[in-house]
């Protein structure tokens, strides 16, 4: 993984603050050869990523803001690229609508309500992929450079998609959501190198949020390692200019 570069930034963004952990790049074999065919870059929103970090969360359980922002190695058929997407999609959506549809009470016992539930849920997540199938076949080609959007909205309450910068569609099913996400950050990634240079990132968040113009209230520091904890708030310009010049550990206000 690299650094993104700073002229990527997402247009559709669900969140103001968004700091990017990081870039990779997806890879597909075609005879035998390695074919680099995306860079995908990770946004979240910084604040609340981190406070969810240190209550336990990952960068796929996490409900803060998440947007991936792809940009095109190559030129590729935007047809081709929709059914590489939809066949990582479609296994995760029946398997994520399973598990819904299988889930027991305190007791132990099958609910019926859940399964009936868990059909709806998956049949207007179907409904929403035609809708980004459409999206993506009326866009022809993706040069070169191209950009394509996923901005998850925080507590996995849908997503945007935007392509080119210019044409978006906004999706509401919860379950597609979660089918997107865990595509790119769940157990078994399209892009490892992606998920790895995301992980390495979402441990530099503190410095990150320094950057940003904040500080860390009620703070505990680890002497060992560096690591900031407590509550990140927002301050005036000056005063994060006065805590680099000084290179000074945020202090408990």
């Amino acid at each position: 993984g690299r650094a993104t570069r700073a002229a990527a930034k997402p247009a559709f963004a669900v969140a103001d603050d968004l700091v990017s952990l990081g870039t990779g790049t997806r890879v597909k074999k075609v005879v035998f050869v390695d074919v680099k065919v995306y860079d995908v870059s990770l946004f979240v929103d910084a604040v609340s990523a981190k406070e969810q970090f240190e209550a336990g969360e990952t960068l796929q359980s996490g409900t803060f803001a998440k947007t991936l922002l792809i940009e095109m190695l190559r030129d590729v058929d935007a047809k081709t690229f929709w059914e590489a997407l939809d066949s990582a999609l479609g296994p995760r959506i029946k398997g994520l609508a399973t598990d819904l549809a299988t889930a027991e009470d305190a007791d132990g016992n099958f609910m019926a309500s859940t399964a009936e539930a868990a059909e709806m849920a998956e049949e207007a997540a179907l409904a929403e992929v035609e809708q980004l199938r459409a999206l993506f076949e009326g866009v022809g080609a993706l040069k070169a450079g191209a950009t394509i959007e996923l901005a998850l909205a925080p507590k996995g309450e849908g997503l945007t998609v935007g392509v080119g910068g210019a044409s978006s569609l906004e999706l509401k099913s919860p379950l597609l959501a979660a089918a997107m996400a865990d595509t790119y950050l769940g157990a078994d990634p399209v892009s490892p190198d992606a998920k790895a240079a995301w992980a390495d990132g979402a441990t530099k968040l503190d410095s990150r949020l320094v950057d940003m113009g904040h500080i860390c209230m009620d703070t505990t520091v680890d002497v060992s390692t560096g690591h900031i904890t407590g509550h990140w708030k927002r301050v005036a310009a000056v005063d994060n200019l006065f805590m680099r010049k000084n290179e000074a550990i945020p202090l408990k206000k």
